[in-house]
């Protein structure tokens, strides 16, 4: 398996992924300046403008798997939550938090032993369970775990939500660090 990686041009936010998508040079955007260019009806292109009346009314959502409502959960597939944040010019302007599908909604002989390839959640009857769990959070534009499988990372991607695997516990401070384009994608916890 190849791991290309990619920078935003906007933002500088460094991203990993398994599939080169976006490839093409001038053309590595990160989902929250992603789905800020499709908001506003922008190029792509990375912004010169600096005036103090540029526009900071865009709100981007971010959803963190979690517990408790108050950590990052260490397993995407386990956690019973979706904390979703919305920052606005880089603050965050509310929370909610959502029931999140899992293996605790899940039928116990849909879920154990789906590895294919060696990975978790790769095989033929994972991808409905993924699908149902980026559902929930189809209005965000990233999702923060502690862990989660191959199959569920794979699959939020195809859902055009971009996830993010961190060893961090604090989720509003990870969801800042995001924001900034300093938390970092760990995929050696990716199982």
């Amino acid at each position: 398996m190849v791991v290309h990686k990619h920078r935003c041009i906007r933002c500088g936010y460094v991203w990993q992924c398994t599939e080169s998508n976006r490839s093409q040079p001038g053309h590595d955007i990160c989902a929250i300046c992603e789905a800020l260019v499709r908001m506003r009806g922008e190029t792509g292109e990375p912004s010169t403008e600096t005036s103090e009346g540029q526009d900071r009314d865009t709100r981007v959502k971010v959803a963190v798997a979690s517990d408790d409502g108050l950590t990052i959960g260490q397993h995407f597939g386990k956690a019973p939550y979706y904390v979703v944040l919305t920052l606005e010019g880089g603050e965050i302007v509310s929370s909610e938090t959502r029931p999140k599908p899992g293996h605790h909604t899940f039928s116990p002989r849909d879920h154990h032993g789906s590895r294919s390839r060696g990975k978790h959640g790769c095989d033929a009857g994972a991808q409905p369970r993924h699908e149902e769990m980026a559902r929930v959070i189809a209005d965000c534009q990233a999702v923060i775990v502690g862990g989660m499988g191959w199959g569920a990372y794979e699959g939020l991607q195809a859902c055009d939500i971009q996830p993010v695997v961190t060893d961090m516990q604090d989720l509003r401070e990870a969801v800042l660090r995001h924001a900034q384009g300093t938390l970092p994608t760990l995929m050696e916890r990716l199982h």
